[in-house]
């Protein structure tokens, strides 16, 4: 029983040291590029190559100031038939319209995952308040719906797309088809 619980005990220490490394050298300047724009209020969206990235520790994406990211399903109107759990993940569209219009009025401007990553691990410029929407599902009112609503406000967002599911009409919801894909990217 003692060997047990000096191997475990042992264990535990060297992997707690291993896990105290310093993610900068003192007196490095840490200062959070989220405050770091261009005088509009955006950051240049270039194509960033993610691959020529260096993985920052824990400890340094930690630090970082969080960016919001939200994420939705279905953008429509209530139906009779919704359930409780699907209102969860239905937004209506007066609803989303002023949500989105606030964040607009509030300051915020989208940014996308490669902007996301490249801040995260070395610290890059992302405009001042940066906001990630996202949306799941390849529904269909994502882009009758969610796309208008975005370009009107200069408003970029990441689909997740389900490739089963591409141009097929649902007993409860439609999806897009690859046209209507091809036209978000």
């Amino acid at each position: 029983m003692k060997f047990n619980f000096l191997t475990i005990f042992s264990a535990c220490l060297i992997l707690f040291a291993g896990c105290q490394s310093k993610s900068q050298p003192n007196g490095e300047n840490t200062t959070d590029s989220t405050a770091l724009t261009a005088q509009n209020g955006q950051t240049a969206v270039s194509k960033i190559d993610v691959s020529k990235i260096k993985v920052a520790d824990a400890k340094t994406i930690l630090a970082r100031k969080q960016v919001p990211i939200l994420c939705y399903h279905q953008v429509r109107n209530w139906k009779p038939t919704d359930g409780k759990v699907g209102k969860d993940y239905i937004v209506e569209i007066q609803n989303f319209k002023d949500q989105m219009k606030m964040l607009a009025d509030s300051g915020y401007h989208t940014i996308l995952p490669d902007q996301l990553y490249a801040y995260l691990n070395t610290g890059a410029a992302l405009p001042s308040k940066p906001i990630m929407l996202t949306f799941d599902d390849t529904d269909e009112d994502q882009f009758t719906i969610v796309r208008p609503t975005l370009s009107k406000l200069g408003y970029k967002a990441v689909y997740f797309i389900m490739t089963v599911s591409i141009g097929r009409k649902g007993k409860f919801v439609n999806y897009m088809n690859k046209e209507q894909i091809k036209q978000l990217s």
